[in-house]
């Protein structure tokens, strides 16, 4: 009999607007307390303007797609973007704002996009200096809320990307299932809206308490949605 991972309650209110270097990286112990090991950037940090001299990535510069953006077939929206098919390069999508975001967020969301999936698969795109959405890397799937008769090793597969996503400091925030792809070829839950929650917003205990309680929260609720709908 498989065993099921209890739902439990957990909000959204702790995102990051910035990135630190560190020299560890973050992982959630059966405790679930963070732990640290060698050698991953920290995208948890609330201080964007720390710089190390050795480890530094350059900011991300603008990059003004207006002039030649062509939008195909609308692939996904959401409640503050819709994604279109890139006509001009089949393995890219855009994804445009439909209400005005924060720089900060934006930046965030592209950076962690990057960390995951690798340099240069997400940017920003500009309108006469205002972020007008991201072009992004076309990742293929079916989103978790559509996918049927799971196979059993799915299982495995959803661990796993949680395991990737720790090892690159990566909280998961918006676990929803929409924001998740499967793909069915190589037995992969990929992430498709990446941001992750800020473990050192504060010092205060309590709080960081509360954001862990809130990331695992998500981090089973998806696991067991993917675990009842495996055959």
């Amino acid at each position: 009999m498989r065993k099921h991972i209890a739902h439990q309650s957990y909000d959204y209110n702790y995102r990051v607007t910035g990135a630190d270097l560190l020299p560890g990286g973050v992982s959630i112990s059966a405790n679930n307390r963070p732990t640290v090991s060698e050698g991953k950037r920290d995208l948890t940090s609330p201080d964007a303007n720390k710089t190390n001299s050795h480890d530094e990535m350059p900011p991300i510069p603008p990059v003004d797609y207006n002039a030649t953006l062509h939008k195909g077939e609308i692939v996904g929206k959401g409640g503050n973007a819709i994604v279109y098919a890139d006509k001009d390069d089949d393995t890219k999508v855009l994804k445009m704002f439909t209400i005005p975001q924060l720089h900060e967020e934006v930046e965030h969301e592209v950076e962690c996009f990057n960390t995951y999936y690798g340099k240069g698969s997400a940017d920003i795109i500009y309108n006469n200096n205002d972020i007008s959405g991201i072009k992004m890397t076309r990742i293929q799937g079916e989103a978790v809320i559509y996918a049927k008769n799971l196979p059993p090793h799915a299982e495995q597969a959803i661990y796993d990307m949680f395991d990737r996503l720790e090892r690159n400091n990566i909280l998961f925030v918006d676990t929803t299932e929409t924001n998740v792809l499967y793909d069915r070829g190589t037995n992969r839950f990929n992430p498709i809206d990446i941001s992750s929650y800020n473990l050192k917003h504060t010092d205060s205990k309590d709080r960081q308490d509360s954001i862990i309680e809130s990331y695992i929260g998500g981090k089973n609720y998806l696991i067991n949605t993917v675990l009842n709908k495996i055959e």
